[in-house]
């Protein structure tokens, strides 16, 4: 009987042991559970779509703003592959970049610096936004997170972050982590992160707040939050709290330019963005704050420049008037001189050739050549100020079809000659038709002239790529020149070979130029004595 009641009572031990076990195993999981919906309340409450994923690109987390944004359920997206909140036609790239900001050593930094990024959301429709990433190290891993912010409306507010729960019991790992979670994310923001208590004290700050203001860690938290700006802006208000009073009364979500004073007195430009948030019984103000000096000298730059643009403007209306004078000029006042003295010298040669010897009847012939070449020297120097004054009229242009007929009429005017010609089918670009025009008959008029020594002649025009870009050639088996020169090719006036062997002005190739510059494209040579030449240009 003893022996009995003995192992009752022991019994009855192991069940009360496994009672308080079973209690306070449900009591840490019920911690758990809290911390992880107190981790999704605050993540819901950041003002930006806020999307977690894996190294691999697949989605494990996102955020109420996110649905918002994006117009996707969160249920839908967890485990799909980032991409699908990227328009097609930048996915590939975009998997390019995530690969390479994933394999080199990840760093907080904005995506796409310079560029202009776009957005997907699920009816299609595409929306510029402002990207930040983040890595954080966790129990699986490391996981990106990626602030995206629709930049439409400029509501560049970070994320909201509720109160971060202080009172977690200390002995509970997975409480512990949880917390050193949100410390890491807010600590990998891209703004300073301030939170202050309806005191206006500052009861948490990130280490971009810490490093903006120019304090230590932790130096910040415990200060009154107003003693971060300048002290003319710090109104007496009683001992009341002035901040906390002020955001209550202006509201939820508001953005405001103000100024911050640093630790040794130095005062600069702020944006920034406060939200209520609140936490238990007690509200707290969180605020995200952005150094606006940089851009603030931007748009200074800008305005100078555009200053700049606008006298630059004045002074070229100027040189086109007095282009357009000269211009006048030219065609009337030394056309007529020109067309005088070759007519008189045709009448000496005509009317008494008879009184005039072998001497006599060559000067007035290069009299003649002389003032037939100074009337081509105007016609071509007026056709080069009327292309530099020329608006672009773009359209759609056949190059392939252009060189052919170009290469049949030079074909036509000289039957006799043999020449192998090659165009490649097809190439069609945007560009004043007209301009593009005068380009092709100064190229393939200069490649006919200069292959005029060749048996047979050969003179191709094809496409190529430079720089990744489509880049036209015409290229020839003909005299070409010597790279040494190439620096003045394009000047006008500016010969390789002497005029006796090719006649020309010089102007031609200046001429072409001009065009290209016009399209926004460049132009440039390759050749070598007696070895051809090719004559590139981009559009």
């Amino acid at each position: 009987m003893i022996a009995f009641g003995v192992a009752a009572a022991l019994l009855a031990l192991v069940a009360s042991l496994i009672a308080r076990h079973r209690t306070a195993r449900l009591t840490a999981e019920q911690q758990i559970r809290n911390s992880e919906a107190r981790f999704r309340g605050l993540l819901d409450s950041a003002p930006d779509a806020v999307v977690v994923t894996s190294k691999e690109g697949e989605i494990v987390l996102v955020n109420a703003q996110t649905e918002q944004l994006f117009g996707h359920p969160r249920n839908r997206l967890t485990g799909q592959p980032v991409e699908i909140l990227v328009p097609e036609r930048f996915r590939g790239r975009h998997t390019s970049y995530r690969r390479g900001y994933v394999s080199e050593n990840p760093q907080v930094r904005s995506m796409g610096a310079g560029l202009d990024l776009y957005g997907l959301r699920a009816d299609g429709t595409e929306f510029p936004v402002e990207i930040s990433l983040s890595p954080v190290q966790t129990s699986d891993g490391v996981l990106i997170v990626s602030n995206s912010r629709d930049v439409t409306q400029r509501r560049e507010a970070e994320q909201k972050i509720k109160e971060l729960n202080q009172r977690l019991a200390q002995d509970n790992e997975a409480l512990r982590d949880s917390e050193a979670r949100f410390r890491g994310l807010l600590d990998l923001a891209p703004d300073a992160v301030i939170i202050s208590n309806k005191n206006d004290e500052i009861v948490f700050s990130n280490k971009q707040a810490e490093q903006l203001y120019g304090y230590g860690p932790g130096e910040l938290v415990g200060r009154n939050v107003l003693t971060l700006n300048p002290e003319r802006y710090r109104e007496g208000n009683g001992g009341r709290p002035i901040y906390f009073e002020t955001v209550r009364a202006t509201g939820l979500d508001s953005q405001f330019i103000l100024t911050g004073m640093r630790s040794n007195g130095a005062e600069f430009p702020i944006e920034i963005t406060f939200s209520c948030v609140e936490s238990g019984q007690e509200i707290l103000i969180f605020t995200d704050i952005r150094d606006i000096t940089e851009q603030r000298e931007t748009a200074k730059k800008l305005q100078q420049l555009n200053e700049r643009l606008v006298r630059d403007n004045n002074e070229l209306d100027v040189l086109n008037r007095e282009l357009e004078a000269f211009s006048y000029s030219v065609s009337h006042d030394l056309r007529a001189p020109l067309r005088a003295i070759d007519g008189f010298s045709q009448a000496l040669l005509e009317d008494y050739a008879d009184r005039l010897d072998t001497s006599g009847q060559d000067y007035l012939s290069r009299v003649r050549k002389a003032a037939q070449r100074m009337g081509e020297l105007i016609d071509d120097l007026l056709k080069l100020a009327r292309i530099t004054r020329a608006e672009i009229n773009a359209g759609e242009v056949d190059l392939s079809a252009l060189a052919e007929e170009i290469l049949e009429q030079l074909q036509q005017g000289d039957p006799q000659r043999a020449a192998e010609i090659v165009v490649a089918p097809g190439m069609t670009v945007q560009g004043d038709p007209r301009l593009l025009r005068i380009v092709m008959e100064n190229l393939l008029n200069n490649a006919w002239k200069f292959t005029a020594g060749k048996t047979p002649a050969r003179i191709e025009f094809g496409q190529t790529e430079r720089n990744g870009a489509p880049a036209y050639v015409v290229r020839d088996n003909g005299a070409g020149f010597d790279m040494a020169h190439a620096g003045k090719l394009f000047g006008a006036f500016q010969r390789m070979h002497d005029a006796s062997e090719f006649p020309g002005t010089g102007i031609g190739l200046a001429t072409v130029q001009r065009i290209i510059h016009k399209h926004g494209g460049n132009v440039w040579a390759e050749a070598a004595p007696d070895q051809g030449a090719a004559f590139y240009f981009t559009l």
